[in-house]
């Protein structure tokens, strides 16, 4: 979850707006603008943060039933902008599910383009060198090579039989 106080106002703000989808006519969007002008907030904080997260079963079992219960949350984001990084965190806090800033997930963000690195073997080292990332983001099915070496990794550990492998992971 991030801190809202150091969420750019534009995120702030996309809860707000009326959006349909990016591949409509931006003219068409900005007359839905003009004739759905900016939606009141429920009276819910929205929190938001990354939609790539691992829950526990009984956590997500109280994170359905909080959005069972409260219609509003898909109700009032059903048409606004990147909704899927406000409402999982919104629930979160409101089914008072406790958080740790670590999901586990080795995720390479150093790239010019907004996306996130697309690996391949060349990657690899850097893939298995945290003991505690059991998740990476992201593959291509056009490369099986760094899945076969990830595999073959795993493989070896299990033969180690390595039991204290995970032990340390917060």
């Amino acid at each position: 979850l991030n801190n809202l106080s150091q969420i750019a106002e534009w995120k702030l703000n996309r809860p707000n707006i009326f959006h349909l989808n990016s591949k409509i006519n931006p003219n068409y969007m900005k007359m839905i603008h003009h004739l759905f002008p900016k939606r009141a907030f429920p009276p819910i904080v929205w929190q938001f943060g990354s939609n790539w997260f691992t829950l526990t079963l009984k956590d997500s079992k109280k994170l359905i039933d909080k959005l069972i219960n409260n219609p509003i949350f898909v109700d009032f984001l059903e048409y606004s902008f990147i909704s899927d990084e406000n409402i999982f965190q919104t629930l979160l806090v409101e089914a008072n599910i406790t958080t740790t800033n670590n999901n586990h997930r080795y995720i390479d963000w150093n790239t010019n383009d907004g996306h996130p690195r697309t690996f391949d073997v060349t990657n690899f080292n850097g893939l298995i060198k945290n003991k505690c990332n059991f998740w990476a983001r992201k593959f291509s099915a056009k490369n099986q090579d760094i899945l076969d070496m990830i595999d073959t990794h795993i493989h070896k550990i299990k033969k180690l039989n390595n039991s204290k492998f995970i032990l340390n992971c917060k």
